[in-house]
């Protein structure tokens, strides 16, 4: 077994989600690399990162590597891989062990694939495979506690007992923050819901505009000489969305109150190309789906196509429930302790209210119980909590003895990625 002090060199940090993947050495604050999963490319070319889809081409299309926090294509991840060593972080892949975070859904088949890209196509010197949920736990200083990872695509609750997962306890559903986004969208009257669609342009297609007062009429020309794809379009107006919603909404703090809501401030936002308008009550509807999902009619669930998830998204069920069953499934001894470090994580964690929602909410589910509802204080550690304690784990010299090295997948080819990466 090679052992990799600490001191001697950093490890590569990769954490892959439905919609960003993150990157950078260990031992460090923050990812160094945040870039899209999705790429853009017509029959010939193929463009990753910041020269991918935020950059305008005619007729190229653009697709995503992930579905479902997992790869749906090893090919184009590759090729992802491939731009953020050698195009982002300017690395020699043979210099670095690298450590791969996965979600608990993660499936045998997906993890030896990532172990057989590490090892065969960068020539690693070292590789290991770390769940998300326990690395959360490891940034927030917590060997047992309650994930709930709010994520693009999916929430999901995953209990950590003394550091690792307890899998019967791994609930989630398809309720993210596209669905939220969606929610929003239908919980506008009609004439604001088609005042923003008619203004959904993507700024790469604006040659001028004027900023006009809310609800005004928009002043702007679009280039005459661009021919889009539906593809292209379809992400440029879904980013575009993403920003309004984690710009404007948020969520009641108490439970819904329509009385007290209306008195709280009017959100405004000015989109691309200088329509403005102001968001008030239905900024509060968006995530109240996050608490109970039945009423408001969720989007199907797409599975991942090169193999389905080893723990499927239930139907739709209220946070809370998700929650009480994932807490039901550990030992007696240990739901205090869990129900005493609920941590919040992913992207969608950052929703003004969030925290204290939840916490109510499990007050009025568990009563006489003690429940704690902790969020990293920043959006920084709430949205790369995982790469994060990936940067941690993969720093500390004790840990190092884990690596699978280049001889061990040599001897023993797939199988060993299970024996070690427990």
């Amino acid at each position: 077994m090679v052992i990799y002090g600490a001191d001697e060199v950093s490890a590569l940090v990769v954490s892959a989600g439905s919609t960003t993947l993150c990157a950078g050495y260990a031992g460090e604050d923050a990812p160094k690399v945040v870039i899209p999963t999705h790429y853009t490319h017509n029959q010939e070319k193929t463009f990753f990162g910041d020269n991918g889809p935020d950059v305008y081409r005619d007729g190229y299309q653009v697709d995503n590597t992930m579905k479902d926090s997992l790869v749906d294509d090893f090919d184009k991840f590759t090729e992802l891989l491939e731009h953020t060593f050698t195009h982002c972080l300017r690395v020699n892949t043979e210099d670095h062990p690298l450590l791969f975070t996965e979600p608990a859904w993660n499936t045998q088949k997906h993890r030896e694939k990532i172990a057989e890209i590490a090892f065969d196509k960068f020539n690693v010197p070292g590789f290991y495979i770390a769940n998300d949920s326990v690395l959360s736990a490891f940034a927030a200083g917590k060997s047992t506690a309650l994930i709930i990872d709010i994520g693009a695509e999916s929430t999901s609750v995953t209990p950590i007992v003394d550091g690792f997962v307890l899998r019967k306890g791994v609930v989630r559903n398809n309720i993210g923050g596209t669905q939220i986004t969606n929610n929003y969208l239908n919980s506008l009257d009609p004439t604001q819901r088609s005042n923003l669609n008619t203004n959904l342009i993507p700024h790469q297609l604006i040659e001028s505009k004027t900023t006009v007062e809310p609800g005004k009429n928009p002043q702007f020309t679009t280039r005459s000489d661009i021919n889009p794809s539906e593809s292209w379009m379809n992400w440029s107006k879904s980013k575009i969305l993403k920003d309004w919603r984690e710009s404007t909404s948020a969520i009641s703090e108490n439970g819904w109150d329509h009385g007290a809501l209306m008195q709280r401030p009017i959100k405004s936002y000015e989109f691309p190309n200088g329509f403005a308008d102001n968001y008030q009550l239905c900024r509060f509807v968006a995530n109240e789906i996050l608490i109970n999902p039945i009423p408001f009619n969720p989007l199907p669930h797409t599975p991942n196509t090169f193999e389905p998830a080893s723990i499927n998204c239930s139907y739709p069920k209220p946070l809370p429930e998700l929650i009480k069953e994932s807490i039901q499934a550990a030992e007696t001894d240990s739901r205090h302790h869990l129900l005493s470090n609920i941590i919040i994580v992913g992207g969608v964690s950052a929703t003004p209210g969030l925290s204290e929602r939840i916490q109510n909410e499990l007050y009025a589910v568990l009563s006489n119980t003690r429940v704690k509802v902790h969020s990293p204080a920043n959006t920084v550690e709430r949205k790369f909590a995982s790469w994060l304690g990936g940067s941690m784990l993969g720093s500390l010299g004790t840990f190092h003895q884990l690596w699978i090295s280049q001889d061990e997948w040599r001897e023993f080819g797939n199988p060993i990625v299970s024996m070690r990466c427990k």
